[in-house]
C-alpha cells in the first residue's frame, strides 16, 4: 500500500505553478547577466590588444610585422608629431561585440566597439 503512495505522488502532474514564475525570470536575469559580462570581457580584450599594438610600435617603429598584424586585427595607427620632436602614436581599433552578446540587441547585427591605445614614439624624428 505505501509503494503504491510513492508512486502516485511521483506520477502526478500536480504542482504548483509558483515554481517556474520564478524561475523563468530569473534564468532570463542570469542569461542577460551573462551576456553582460562577455560583453564586458571582450571590450577589455579589444582595448589590451590596441594597447599592446601601440606601446609595441611606439617602442619597435613601424614595421612590416607590425602592418601585417595591424591588418589582421583591424587597427589603424596615426602618427601625431609632437613638439619635443617624438611622435604620438594613436592606435583605433574599431570591432563588434561577441556573438553571444548580439542576442541582446537581435535586430542590429552587433553594437561596434571602438577603442584606442597610446604611445610616444622612442624612435626619435
Amino acid at each position: 500500500m505505501r509503494n503504491f503512495r510513492i508512486k502516485e505522488i511521483l506520477y502526478s502532474e500536480e504542482g504548483s505553478v509558483e515554481s517556474s514564475l520564478v524561475l523563468i525570470p530569473s534564468l532570463l536575469i542570469f542569461l542577460i547577466v551573462i551576456q553582460l559580462a562577455i560583453s564586458v570581457y571582450d571590450r577589455s580584450s579589444v582595448q589590451l590588444k590596441t594597447q599592446e599594438y601601440a606601446r609595441v610600435v611606439g617602442l619597435d617603429g613601424y614595421s612590416y610585422e607590425q602592418a601585417e598584424y595591424a591588418r589582421d586585427h583591424h587597427i589603424a595607427t596615426t602618427f601625431v608629431p609632437m613638439p619635443s620632436g617624438r611622435k604620438l602614436v594613436v592606435s583605433h581599433s574599431l570591432s563588434s561585440q561577441a556573438a553571444l552578446s548580439n542576442s541582446l540587441i537581435p535586430f542590429m547585427g552587433g553594437v561596434p566597439v571602438s577603442v584606442f591605445g597610446f604611445a610616444i614614439s622612442e624612435q626619435g624624428n
